[in-house]
């Protein structure tokens, strides 16, 4: 198994991808996506925006990922963040159902 992990490593499309999971990683640890996450929990004033419970722990869901196709040497381009109208408060229940992690939908219950 190690080695076919190893040799999908290999590939330059795999490269690409594993940079802008790491890319991504840091993007989502910077202030900016901070200070955005945190208008995104003001505006839905701590309430799931789609099945409208609060629960304790909420994720900031991005609507769209359609992010900068950045190469594999660069850094997150500078300036770029999603509009708030393209994020919106998800508790988790509600976040894993909408990637298809859970088949537990909040709001057919």
């Amino acid at each position: 198994m190690e080695d076919l992990i190893q040799k999908l490593l290999e590939r330059p499309e795999w490269q690409a991808k594993v940079a802008r999971a790491n890319l991504y990683k840091e993007f989502l640890a910077s202030d900016e996506w901070k200070e955005r996450r945190a208008l995104v929990y003001e505006r839905a004033k701590g309430e799931c925006e789609r099945c409208h419970y609060s629960h304790p722990v909420m994720n900031c869901h991005h609507l769209s990922y359609d992010f900068p196709n950045v190469p594999i040497d660069a850094s997150w381009p500078e300036g770029w963040l999603p509009e708030i109208t393209a994020l919106c408060l998800l508790c988790v229940e509600c976040h894993e159902f909408l990637h298809k992690k859970s088949f537990f939908d909040p709001c057919n219950n």
